[in-house]
């Protein structure tokens, strides 16, 4: 296989390079992701992404909502700065922003974790990983760092020296693919399509216990300051269906059902007591909805809503969440009150992690440090 041919190879297989598909295409998706068929779903979307650059272009949204700032990707803009990683660069999966490090993964031939210094950018730490498509999850406490392969191997490290704590190279048993993780109290929790687990361990043996009451499930975040997981449940219906708030308890493994919302591929984010969650759906309807931190019930919208084409997807800063639009790689840095936008990007695909006055970003595989200004807060 010649290099030209591994790329394109690489391109197609790599659903951090996808584009996403039209609305009418995400009912095949979110039936694939809950039945064992996440990875060929990228593939088809990765496919159809690059047939319609090749024949005719896509389209993207120009939408705008009052006050918004974009940050464009003009040729010598300080909007982003790249961070070398060397022979890992153009692997960027996971990232974990802390108060002085970032930690990634690289998703090279074996698998790495990194560990980078935030003032320097230089890798200060690094491990093989078993497996491959990790994703990566660090605990309230900044110690606790685990990585997980797509079937379920799992790497505790001590996230200030990066040794390993514990190792298991299947911490669930059968044919089990790993959707989501979150770290609570120093156990891994993982959605899969087998359902919702939580992992503790015991040197190099893990203990899986499954969540009674909780099957279809996808997204997935701590709440650290309730002591609960929260977790996207597919509750059924039409085309996308609907997705149900359940929330879990650290100890008891109580389920507290919230709202349903009409959308599907979802995914969480709290930051402090604000809790959103996005997903995609149908245009007409809300995308982006902040959540009730008791009932779980839907409370308001955001203005961002205009922006996001079919879907958005989601992550936690310290101080902001971060939304990409589903219809294009607009990203917004987000006020978790109010919902309206303090800063956005026309192109960063993610994921996005970040701390006060620091963001960072995966796009196209690469590692970005993003310039914030001094709305975002981080």
């Amino acid at each position: 296989m010649t290099d030209v041919e591994q790329l394109l190879r690489d391109t197609l297989t790599d659903p951090r390079r996808r584009l996403e598909p039209g609305a009418d295409m995400f009912p095949a998706v979110l039936v694939a992701a809950r039945h064992r068929q996440r990875t060929r779903a990228f593939v088809s979307a990765a496919s159809c992404a690059v047939l319609l650059l090749v024949v005719g272009g896509v389209a993207v949204l120009s939408h705008r909502t009052a006050g918004r700032t974009v940050t464009p990707a003009l040729p010598g803009a300080s909007i982003m700065t790249r961070i070398d990683l060397g022979a890992a660069d153009f692997h960027v999966g996971a990232v974990i922003a802390g108060r002085n490090s970032v930690f990634v993964t690289a998703e090279t031939i074996p698998s790495r974790v990194l560990k980078l210094n935030t003032t320097t950018g230089q890798v200060t730490g690094s491990d093989d990983s078993p497996g491959s498509n990790l994703g990566l999850a660090i605990g309230a406490n900044g110690r606790d760092l685990f990585a997980w392969s797509g079937d379920g191997g799992v790497r505790q490290y001590d996230a200030k020296t990066m040794a390993t704590v514990h190792s298991v190279p299947r911490a669930l048993q059968g044919d089990v693919m790993v959707f989501e993780g979150a770290v609570l109290n120093g156990k891994l929790w993982l959605t899969t399509n087998e359902g919702l687990f939580v992992v503790s361990f015991d040197g190099n043996t893990a203990r899986a216990a499954a969540i009674p009451g909780l099957t279809n499930v996808y997204a997935l975040t701590a709440d650290q300051a309730r002591h609960r997981v929260l977790v996207g449940a597919f509750a059924g219906g039409d085309g996308l269906g609907t997705t149900g708030i359940v929330a879990v308890d650290d100890k008891t493994h109580a389920l507290t059902r919230g709202g349903a919302l009409p959308f599907g591929k979802e995914s969480i984010a709290v930051v402090g007591n604000d809790i959103w969650i996005g997903g995609y759906g149908d245009e007409t309807t809300s995308r982006l909805v902040r959540l009730d931190t008791r009932t779980l019930q839907p409370t308001r919208s955001s203005s961002v809503n205009a922006t996001l084409g079919p879907g958005a997807v989601v992550w936690a800063g310290q101080h902001v969440i971060w939304v990409r639009a589903g219809g294009s790689e607009e990203l917004d840095c987000v006020d978790p009150t109010t919902g309206d936008s303090l800063q956005a990007w026309d192109a960063v695909q993610g994921p996005v992690s970040s701390v006060a006055g620091a963001a960072y970003g995966a796009d196209s595989g690469v590692l970005q440090k993003l310039t914030l200004t001094q709305a975002c807060e981080g």
